[in-house]
């Protein structure tokens, strides 16, 4: 099952601790991208990292939720020449439209038959 395991982060989470620890859990340097972009616009950044097996996948998991992750993406299969930006920009936002938001509660009441004799004078 290999694929890219995507992340993303407020700025107030430190992308070079989340680098260490994923590399101090086996990931290689090479294994793992850290996209920043600062700028009024943007208060998170992104950050891919390579998935070869399901173990690989509950690590980087793992990672992602102790630093505190806003919303995680798996993209299975896809090849690491994939991991541009722009890239998985556009399918994280192809994913996100397709998300069905749960809609309010909605209360339907049976038909009246009109006034009854429980109705006072």
């Amino acid at each position: 099952m290999p694929g890219i395991f995507v992340g993303i982060f407020k700025f107030q989470t430190d992308h070079k601790i989340l680098g260490e620890l994923l590399e101090q859990s086996g990931f290689a340097n090479d294994d793992y991208i850290v996209y920043l972009n600062r700028d009024e616009t943007h208060t998170y950044y992104m950050t891919s990292v390579k998935i070869s097996n399901d173990q690989q996948l509950e690590l980087a998991k793992g990672i992602f939720e102790n630093q505190s992750v806003a919303k995680t993406y798996f993209f299975e299969n896809m090849k690491w020449v994939h991991a541009k930006y722009e890239y998985l920009k556009k399918e994280i936002d192809i994913r996100a439209k397709l998300e069905i938001k749960e809609s309010p509660g909605i209360n339907i009441k049976g038909s009246t038959e009109g006034m009854d004799s429980e109705v006072k004078s």
